[in-house]
């Protein structure tokens, strides 16, 4: 699974978007927004890899917990 790049500035570092009611038609056809952290634009990916980016954002918190700082 690759990782998706911004149509706007090129970046791969993405988050997962917040669903609205208009991603429904989406979200049928397994498609997720994200959100590209530099630009800020609002795109869709496959739900397998949107759900990569939520576990890689977990698992960093966790590391995070547990170090104690940032």
């Amino acid at each position: 699974m690759s990782l998706p790049v911004c149509r706007s500035c090129g970046s791969q570092e993405f988050r997962i978007s917040h669903l609205r009611r208009a991603d429904l038609s989406r979200l049928l056809v397994l498609r997720y927004p994200i959100r590209c952290k530099i630009c800020k634009e609002r795109d869709f990916t496959y739900l397998g890899t949107a759900l990569s980016l939520r576990h890689k954002r977990k698992k960093k918190n966790h590391v995070i917990a547990q170090n104690g700082h940032a």
